[in-house]
């Protein structure tokens, strides 16, 4: 049940701060594009708003994803050689 709630609350977070960051982009693009002479519609400026979030979501995925698996060698690592001490301790217990 644990898992579950977590998982939905990790959901729930990325749901609001990836709806949040598109419409910043879009009211941005509203705002900005002007400014520097770029006129389109307000349609373009949804889909180029999608554009970047969709590139803006992977990125923070494959980001994830790499951090993941630093921790998870790393972990590995640590248990590894915790293994190895536990071995040598027992190994050297039988000498005495």
């Amino acid at each position: 049940m644990i898992k579950y709630a977590t998982r939905r609350k990790h959901f729930l977070e990325s749901f609001i701060d990836i709806g949040t960051g598109y419409l910043l982009a879009v009211v941005m693009q509203i705002l900005i594009f002007p400014l520097f002479g770029i006129h389109t519609s307000y349609n373009n400026m949804f889909i180029i708003g999608a554009i970047f979030m969709s590139v803006s979501c992977i990125r923070s995925w494959i980001w994830r994803m790499f951090f993941h698996w630093r921790w998870v060698k790393q972990v590995e690592k640590e248990q590894h050689w915790r293994n190895v001490r536990e071995k040598c301790e027992r190994e050297r217990r039988k000498l005495n």
